[in-house]
């Protein structure tokens, strides 16, 4: 037997649908409320950054590109705005901004680090295709391991060799120093640093890839194109054997170790085979 609602039912039925919809109609408008309280309230807007991680850059373009957070909500701050104008700057590797508890962003900034530093265009041992950056004709330019051309300076940072290579142009900061010559200048100060040497304050590569080394007490070392870490090798012991015979050298040519030759300080012409 079928059993059919009472109209008192259905209308209790419609009375808690409509209760119901209330409800949830007044929760979201308490919801609503609170999150646009929390949008304009005073106390939750950024009130300072504090920056770290900085040691050559001006840190006030630092401050400048983080100086658009102040005010801005804490919860809607756009951090990665400011993030990707702090890493557009060729100088900065990497930056991260964070949100803090008391009202402030931190932002940690990781320069670019120099691993070698071209000459002015003007001393390239080859001719250029275009024109320097003007105003940069007399400055060196530094490189990162990667290759990236990302500052021109005057003065060099210590233990950063200044590399003099064939070039086809005068490159441009935001310009990558060709693969194949980054190649060479890693391998070439690892084996430098497994022969015991110091860093060298000038590397010289040719066309074809030869290298020599000139380092800051004035000694010069041609390794040429190849077995770069059995020569340095070498040339650490020959050295020793060298000095211990109260003599110094100028010059080291080890392109080949089958006859290396050595030039003693103070003779400009007089070459010596290594025995």
């Amino acid at each position: 037997m079928t059993s059919y609602p009472t109209p008192r039912s259905v209308q209790r039925d419609i009375a808690r649908r409509t209760i119901r919809t209330l409800i949830r109609m007044l929760v979201a408008l308490v919801v609503v409320l609170l999150i646009t309280m929390l949008l304009v309230a005073e106390p939750l807007k950024i009130t300072g950054v504090r920056i770290d991680g900085i040691h050559t850059i001006p840190r006030e373009r630092v401050e400048m590109a983080a100086s658009a957070l102040i005010g801005q909500n804490i919860f809607m701050a756009k951090t990665r705005i400011v993030r990707r104008q702090l890493v557009s700057m060729l100088e900065i590797q990497d930056a991260r901004v964070r949100r803090s508890h008391d009202l402030k962003v931190d932002i940690t900034v990781v320069e670019r680090m120099p691993f070698t530093a071209l000459p002015p265009p003007d001393n390239l041992l080859s001719g250029r295709e275009q024109p320097a950056s003007p105003g940069t004709e007399q400055l060196n330019a530094l490189v990162d391991a990667e290759g990236l051309v990302y500052r021109f300076t005057e003065d060099l940072p210590r233990r950063v060799p200044l590399l003099r290579c064939d070039s086809s142009s005068a490159l441009r900061v935001g310009q990558r120093v060709p693969r194949t010559i980054m190649k060479d200048v890693h391998e070439c100060l690892k084996c430098v640093h497994a022969g015991g040497l110091p860093t060298p304050s000038e590397i010289l590569r040719t066309e074809v890839g030869a290298i020599t080394l000139r380092f800051p007490d004035g000694l010069s070392i041609r390794i040429g194109h190849d077995d770069w870490r059995a020569k340095l090798k070498y040339a650490t012991r020959a050295l020793h054997v060298i000095k211990g015979l109260g003599q110094e050298a100028k010059s080291l040519d080890l392109r080949s170790l089958e006859a290396p030759i050595w030039t003693p300080k103070g003779a400009p012409a007089d070459e010596k085979a290594i025995s």
